[in-house]
């Protein structure tokens, strides 16, 4: 999928926490789910955790469909949804089904349903209704059961009906049950924390090679931890650059947007928003136009003889006192989140 990222993940946030409570409940059967959120808040990603919930708790052994509605053109959308059978139209050598029938016993996700061109959407009424169709070229009504319909808008339904762009019935039937997905500006602190750092592992363990070259040396200071010869990676970026992305709202493009900036920054050192690209402003850690000089802080883990949770604490305290701080305690304890007396503590161990 394109997202990888979910509000799920969050944890803290009261909305957050009733939403993820409700979605067992909607997992459990098979009636239709409308999920409303800005751009980027992971509404694909909450479908699917539908999807992931479905299969564990009814054992439904159907796939998992996604389908852009704003992105296939209006004369192919019929076809792609419903199939079509040989001779149809120029070009169609043979039947093929829809998606409607292939998700059978499984999920069919339409994101931008608002795009549907309106009679199509009257087709799909019919469809989550009696679960029955037509091809495209057929006169014969198929059926096909046990299809979960989870449709999302980032207009709000009230006004895409108003505005002629989401059918009224359609919408009725689509919303036995709603998720409404928060902005990322409405998560709280802990939550924005725990998606930047889920970003950053994912980013740094799937470029590797890169973590090892550049982030470690510029952007962030590195913990590396090595476990029988593999190198494993968990980059920690600067205080500034987190207070600097807390500040943030990302009202443009929420959880998508966070993303964008953090994977900017730690290719090349510039927390930049697209709206701060082209006005030629960005935030440049280091200033002076340079990157911020990073070490790698390096443990050797032998299964035989680990060591303690502690011992790798003070180890990282004196790196970062000693290479990070510039020899300066305030500077230290700062970075590090810690009182001076703790600071104290832990070089002195």
């Amino acid at each position: 999928m394109e997202e990888e990222f979910c509000v799920i993940q969050a944890k803290s946030t009261p909305v957050i926490k009733e939403m993820k409570e409700k979605l067992e409940k909607i997992a459990e059967n098979n009636e239709s789910v409308f999920i409303y959120g800005e751009s980027g808040t992971g509404k694909e990603c909450i479908a699917s955790a539908i999807y992931t919930l479905r299969k564990f708790l009814t054992r439904a052994s159907g796939p998992f469909i996604a389908r852009n509605c704003a992105v296939i053109p209006e004369n192919l959308l019929e076809s792609e949804l419903f199939g079509y059978v040989k001779g149809a139209f120029t070009g169609a050598d043979s039947d093929k089904k829809g998606i409607v029938e292939m998700a059978e016993n499984g999920i069919l996700f339409l994101d931008e349903i608002d795009k549907m061109p309106m009679t199509l959407q009257s087709k799909l009424l019919r469809f989550i209704q009696f679960g029955t169709f037509y091809k495209v070229g057929s006169p014969e009504e198929r059926k096909v059961k046990n299809v979960k319909v989870v449709a999302a808008s980032n207009i709000l339904p009230e006004k895409a009906i108003k505005d002629n762009k989401l059918l009224r019935d359609l919408y009725y039937r689509l919303s036995t049950f709603v998720v409404k997905l928060p902005p990322l500006r409405e998560w709280d602190r802990d939550d924005r924390l725990r998606l930047i750092n889920t970003f950053v592992y994912e980013f740094t363990r799937s470029n590797s090679g890169f973590a090892e070259k550049y982030i470690a040396d510029h952007v962030g200071s590195s913990l590396k931890f090595k476990l029988n010869g593999k190198g494993l990676y968990y980059t920690i970026l600067p205080p500034e650059v987190i207070k600097y992305l807390l500040q943030m709202d990302f009202s443009e493009g929420n959880a998508r947007e966070l993303r964008r900036v953090l994977i900017r920054y730690l290719s090349y050192g510039k927390v930049e928003t697209d709206d701060e690209i082209f006005a030629g402003r960005g935030y440049l850690v280091g200033g002076e136009g340079r990157l911020a000089e990073r070490k790698t802080f390096a443990v050797e883990l032998n299964l035989s003889n680990l060591p303690s949770i502690d011992d790798i604490r003070r180890l990282y305290a004196r790196y970062v006192y000693e290479n990070l701080a510039g020899g300066v305690k305030k500077k230290a304890a700062e970075i590090l989140g810690v009182t001076s007396p703790t600071l104290n503590s832990l070089l002195e161990e």
